[in-house]
């Protein structure tokens, strides 16, 4: 994002006219996240809305996977973006009437350009509840077409984070659409491609490249040019933005989340008040499948449930039968539950492991007696023998992961 900022900083300071664009599933991984799963994902979302805002995002297509969280976030966070959030296509289930701004219209370089966003029709009933419903793309189109040429709309793009395919079906179909951004979920680039008398234009790199779409008037309607801007190490990072990053950073301790970083390679892991926080086993499982399977198999995973009544609140017991008790980012009890640190996970044997993906370093175990002798001892420790202990410990049989 910092990258992003400064190459549109830059692009400005040339007096070059821009209009800087999201097409949607900027916020979330994907389309519903499990209640366990909000609390670090909401606090990424809250973080890129405030980043946009500094990189000076003009509008933000509600994608499906931005509603994984909910559509009263959005609305929320729509309240305090300082740049408009749209889709001609999310609407109230019972009215049929857009939940945010369908479209955006805005003048460029003597050019009136209209905006229409639209969100894929895919997107989670469980995330739309009852109150919202979802239509199809091509319905908000030929829906709102007639209302952005009535505001005298030189050029439309109909911009979502849909499939290539579906907006060549549309394009076909449709009359009076210049272009179609598509950014698209799945990993890839496109070349623009005509159909019909619209462009469509295909990016997504998941951050990996800044797209850069150009409209130039020519005898035969409008041509589209495009180029891809790799943000490679090294490229030049806007500060303040940086700063809302490694803020969140900071925050969040580096999550990894099922396999997915939450973070770039590039945060300076030594960076001042960066500390390692306990991530969860779900974390370290995408690295290490093979552990955590063991793990879940095995008595430790569910320590927590053999717990009963005032115990599952007793700070003595917590100790023993969570991770991370008693510090801030460990399991807390009561009214604040983390269950992702509940039971003996990985990190009460090898330590608050948030710091070690990112600065790829081997992260062992604690001395087996020190770390086992920390619950198993005294009246708890009643017949425990650690050689033993540790050949039931499953993860502990497990040899290392194969390389990639």
């Amino acid at each position: 994002m910092a990258k992003r900022a400064w190459y549109v900083r830059e692009l400005k300071a040339r007096g070059v006219e821009v209009v800087v664009l999201d097409g949607g599933n900027a916020l979330f991984p994907r389309g519903w996240l499990a209640p366990s799963e909000r609390e670090p994902w909401l606090l990424k979302a809250r973080c890129l809305v405030e980043g946009h805002r500094a990189l000076g995002l003009d509008v933000q297509v509600v994608g499906a996977y931005d509603l994984a969280a909910g559509v009263e976030p959005l609305r929320e966070w729509a309240e305090t973006a300082g740049y408009p959030f749209v889709s001609g296509n999310l609407v109230e289930a019972e009215t049929g009437e857009p939940v945010f701004a369908p479209f955006l219209v805005l003048d460029r370089g003597g050019t009136r350009i209209g905006f229409l966003g639209v969100t894929d029709p895919r997107a989670s009933p469980k995330a739309l509840g009852e109150r919202y419903r979802v239509d199809p793309a091509w319905h908000a189109v030929r829906r709102w077409l007639p209302e952005l040429a009535r505001r005298g709309c030189d050029a439309v793009l109909v911009v979502g984070a849909l499939h290539p395919k579906a907006f060549r079906v549309m394009a076909r179909t449709v009359p009076g659409v210049t272009a179609y951004l598509a950014g698209d979920p799945r990993d890839r680039l496109m070349l623009p491609w005509r159909v019909g008398e619209a462009w469509i234009v295909g990016a997504s790199q998941l951050g990996k490249f800044l797209t850069l779409v150009s409209l130039d008037p020519s005898p035969g309607g409008w041509r589209v040019r495009h180029r891809f801007v790799p943000l490679r190490p090294g490229f030049r990072e806007r500060v303040e933005v940086r700063r809302i990053v490694d803020a969140y950073y900071r925050r969040v301790g580096l999550w990894r989340w099922r396999g997915r970083e939450i973070r770039d390679r590039e945060v300076d892991v030594n960076a001042e008040g960066l500390e390692p926080v306990f991530a969860g086993a779900s974390a370290c499982g995408g690295c290490h499948p093979r552990h955590a399977e063991a793990w879940r198999g095995g008595r430790h995973a569910g320590a927590l449930g053999l717990l009963r009544g005032a115990d599952r609140k007793n700070p003595e017991c917590l100790r023993c039968h969570t991770t991370g008790f008693g510090t801030p980012a460990g399991y807390r009890p009561g009214d604040e539950p983390n269950p992702l640190l509940a039971g003996v996970q990985c990190e009460a044997c090898h330590g608050p492991g948030s710091l070690h993906p990112a600065a790829e370093i081997p992260r062992g175990p604690r001395d087996a007696a020190e770390a086992c002798g920390e619950c198993h001892r005294g009246a708890r420790g009643k017949g425990f023998h650690l050689p033993g202990a540790l050949g039931r410990i499953g993860c502990a049989r497990v040899g290392p992961e194969p390389p990639p």
